[in-house]
């Protein structure tokens, strides 16, 4: 029991990547990423999903986005003017678009990760629902607070902090 709790407590997804669930059919998913610039930094944004590009976007006085050919009715990108906030827009999901999307300045600086799965809505999948996270950290959490309560009593018995049975009142007739 306490090695499944350790298990589902690491895994936290894949390092720095954002976890975020689509439905199959579901139109317009928005993928967010966030940047920041140096007044003299060129403001240049290549988004990918493992490792293929998708679009780019860059801003001179005004922002431009666009999506490579074999992505055009698939994905749309948007920013702000700034390149403050670039935007990855699925048009609706399939399986086929699951995978760890990424936006990047130039040279993979300031890289931000997705990682998009598909959202499962049957009782049969093989994930834990939180409801089973909770009842197994309850459980657990009741486990170890046992045990160390019962450490301390057998700690303290053997110091003879504890008697082994308890005073008996005694009267005088």
């Amino acid at each position: 029991m306490l090695l499944i709790c350790f298990i589902i407590f690491l895994d936290k997804g894949s390092g720095d990547c954002i976890q975020q669930t689509a439905k199959l059919g579901q139109q317009n998913i928005y993928l967010n990423t966030s940047f920041s610039w140096d007044v003299q930094e060129p403001k240049f944004i290549q988004c990918n999903k493992n490792q293929t590009v998708i679009g780019q976007c860059s801003a001179v006085t005004t922002s431009s986005c666009s999506v490579d050919p074999q992505n055009v009715g698939v994905y749309e990108m948007n920013s702000t003017d700034d390149l403050i906030s670039v935007i990855i827009t699925i048009k609706e999901f399939t399986e086929t678009l699951s995978g760890i999307y990424s936006c990047s300045k130039t040279n993979e600086k300031n890289k931000t990760t997705i990682c998009l799965t598909t959202e499962t809505t049957s009782a049969a999948s093989s994930g834990l629902s939180v409801g089973t996270v909770v009842g197994i950290s309850v459980g657990v959490i009741f486990e170890v607070a046992f045990a160390v309560t019962i450490g301390i009593l057998c700690y303290c018995r053997k110091k003879k902090l504890i008697p082994l049975y308890p005073a008996r009142a005694y009267t005088s007739r």
